[in-house]
C-alpha cells in the first residue's frame, strides 16, 4: 500500500509493507526524528520512506547509514514533482498486481476443482502442481509416508530425501521431518547437499491431514508458484476428507455386519453371506484373529477421548498396512480396545503367525501399546463367525496365562488348555487338582521349597532324569532325594508314565482355578 501521513507522531499509523510519502512538515524542528522514523519504518516491517526535502532540509548522512543498515529503502522526492505522479501509477501497479493473481487464483481454482471433479487421486494432484510450478513435487501423510511424487521437466526429487521404512514404503528423512512443526501452515526446510523445500500442511477439522513438498535446488518459489501451492493444499485436504467419509462409512457398515452376527441378529446363512460380499469381506473359509490391547485403561489413563481415538485408528491403519505388505489381505473391525482382522483361509500358519509376531513388535514400538493376539481356527461361513470369534479371544486369554505368556496364539497349539479353561469351573476338576498336587504346593509355599519346579520340569521331559538334572543344574542325587520327597508328599511314583502323565495335567490345570 501507499500512504501519505504529515502528523508528528506516526508511529500508530505505520504498517507492514507499506511505503510511506512525506513532506517532513511535522518533523522539520526534530534533527532526531527522521533516524527515529527510519527505526520505527524497520520495526513494522514498511516497505519505504519517501520523502521531500523542502521542509526538513537535506537528508544527514547518519539518516543515509541508518538506513543502509536497516535496509529500510530511503528515497528523496525532487521538489517539482507532486505526490499524486507517485501515488498513482504505485497504485495502479499494486492493484494490476492484486487482480493478475486474483485472476490467477480463480484460473488455479478452476483448474483443482476440476481434478477433483474427476476423481482425481494424490498422483493427479502431486502431477498437476509439479507442472504448473515446474519443480518437483511430493505428497506425504502426516507421518511422513510418501503417497506420491512427481518431478517436472525430467527433474524428481532426489533420492537422499527419502528412507525406506521397514514395511518396504518411502518416508522423508528425519532431518526434513524434524524440521516440521506441526501446526505450520507453511515452513522453509533446509535438506541436505543445499536442497531446499517448502513444506505445505493441508488441514480437515482443524487436523493436518497430509503434507505437500516442494523441491527447490535455486529460486524460492514466487507469489503464483504459492497460489497454485495453496490451491493443490486445499484440493490435497478434500481427497482425504473424501477418503475419510468413505472409512468411516465403511467402518460403521463392517460394524453393524460384526454386531448383528454376533448378537444374532441374522439368522439366515444366505443373508449374512449376501452383506459380507457387499462390503468385500475376504471370502470364506476364513481366519479370525483378535489383537487385544494389554491392561487398556491403564495404557489410556491420562489420555483424551480424542486422543484414545487417534490411537486406534493409528494401531488399526498399521495392521492393515503391515498385512497387506506381507501379501495378507484382511479386514479389521474395531471393538473397543480390540481389532478384529478377517482373512482368507488361504495364507499358511507360519506366514500368519510372523506377520502377527511383527505386528505385535511393531505397535509397541510405534504406539507403546502391548498387544496380546489370537487367532482361530478356520471359519467356513460367515453365521458362524461368533463361535470361531470366541476361539480367538480363548486364545488371548491363554496367551495372558502366567505359565504360557505369548503374544501371538494360534488356537490349534492350544487346544488342551482350551479344554481345562472350558472346564474349570467343575468340582470335579477343582477335586482332581486337591488330590493330586496341592498338598505338593502347600508344602513349598512353607517350607520355601521348589519341588512343583522339580516335577514340572520331570513331566516336562517325560521322566527323562539326567536331562531334568541338567536343565536344574542339579546333581543327580540331590533330584533323586527330591524326587523321594514329591513321592511321599503326593502318594505317586513317579517312575511310572500313567503317574507322570497323572500329575502333568494336575500342574497344568492349577493355573485355571
Amino acid at each position: 500500500w501507499v500512504d501519505t501521513i504529515e502528523v508528528p507522531n506516526i508511529f500508530p499509523w505505520l504498517k507492514k509493507n507499506e511505503l510511506l510519502i512525506t513532506t517532513g512538515y511535522a518533523i522539520k524542528n526534530d534533527t532526531d526524528a527522521l533516524t527515529g522514523l527510519i527505526e520505527d519504518l524497520y520495526r513494522v516491517q514498511a516497505a519505504g520512506l519517501a520523502i521531500k526535502t523542502r521542509f526538513l532540509g537535506s537528508i544527514s548522512e547518519d539518516a543515509i547509514a541508518l538506513a543502509d543498515r536497516l535496509q529500510v529503502p530511503l528515497i528523496e522526492i525532487p521538489p517539482d514533482i507532486p505526490f499524486i505522479d507517485i501515488t498513482h501509477p504505485l497504485m495502479k501497479a499494486l492493484v494490476d498486481e492484486h487482480n493478475n493473481k486474483l485472476e490467477f487464483s480463480e484460473l488455479m481454482n478452476a483448474k483443482f476443482m476440476e481434478l477433483e471433479l474427476n476423481s482425481g487421486g494424490f498422483e493427479e494432484i502431486t502431477q498437476m502442481l509439479s507442472n504448473l510450478i515446474s519443480q518437483p513435487v511430493i505428497i506425504t501423510t502426516p507421518n511422513f509416508e510418501v503417497l506420491s511424487q512427481s518431478g517436472a521437466r525430467g527433474r524428481f526429487a532426489p533420492a537422499e530425501l527419502f528412507a525406506p521404512d521397514a514395511d518396504g514404503s518411502l518416508r522423508l528423512i528425519a532431518q526434513l521431518t524434524d524440521q516440521v512443526q506441526g501446526g505450520d501452515i507453511t515452513r522453509q526446510l533446509k535438506g541436505p547437499a543445499g536442497i531446499r523445500l517448502l513444506s505445505r500442511s493441508a488441514i480437515v477439522k482443524k487436523q493436518i491431514c497430509g503434507y505437500i513438498f516442494v523441491v527447490y535446488m535455486e529460486r524460492f518459489p514466487d507469489d503464483m508458484q504459492l497460489i497454485a501451492l495453496n490451491h493443490a493444499a486445499t484440493s490435497l485436504a478434500l481427497e482425504f476428507a473424501k477418503l475419510q467419509v468413505l472409512e468411516d462409512n465403511t467402518r460403521i457398515m463392517d460394524s453393524n455386519l460384526f454386531i448383528d452376527l454376533m448378537t444374532g441378529n441374522i439368522k439366515l446363512a444366505d443373508e449374512a453371506d449376501y452383506r459380507a460380499q457387499m462390503l468385500r469381506w475376504p471370502g470364506v473359509p476364513l481366519r479370525i484373529a483378535v489383537a487385544d490391547i494389554d491392561d487398556f485403561e491403564a495404557a489410556s489413563l491420562h489420555l483424551q477421548e480424542e486422543d484414545i481415538q487417534q490411537l486406534k485408528e493409528g494401531i488399526s491403519s498399521a495392521i492393515k498396512k503391515h498385512m497387506a505388505s506381507r501379501g495378507v489381505h484382511c479386514n479389521v473391525i474395531t471393538k473397543s480396545d480390540s481389532f478384529t482382522c478377517l482373512m482368507s483361509d488361504v495364507y499358511h500358519k507360519q506366514q500368519l503367525f510372523e506377520a502377527f509376531q511383527e505386528i505385535h513388535g511393531r505397535i509397541r514400538e510405534k504406539f507403546g501399546m502391548n498387544l496380546t493376539i489370537g487367532i482361530s481356527e478356520t471359519c467356513r461361513e460367515y453365521i458362524e463367525i461368533p463361535s470361531f470369534y470366541e476361539e480367538a479371544r480363548d486364545a488371548i486369554a491363554i496367551g495372558r496365562m502366567p505359565n504360557i505368556r505369548r503374544a501371538v496364539v494360534d488356537i490349534r497349539d492350544v487346544r488342551l488348555e482350551q479344554a481345562l479353561m472350558k472346564t474349570a469351573d467343575s468340582p470335579y476338576f477343582r477335586r482332581f487338582v486337591e488330590t493330586t498336587i496341592w498338598e505338593l504346593q502347600e508344602f513349598d509355599r512353607k517350607n520355601k521349597t521348589r519341588l512343583l519346579e522339580t516335577l514340572e520340569t520331570l513331566v516336562k521331559n517325560m521322566g527323562a532324569r539326567n536331562k531334568t538334572a541338567e536343565e536344574l543344574f542339579l546333581h543327580r542325587n540331590t533330584l533323586s532325594n527330591r524326587i523321594k520327597k514329591i513321592e511321599k508328599i503326593t502318594g505317586y511314583n513317579l517312575s511310572k508314565n500313567e503317574n507322570l502323565f497323572n500329575l502333568g495335567l494336575a500342574l497344568k490345570m492349577r493355573y485355571f482355578l
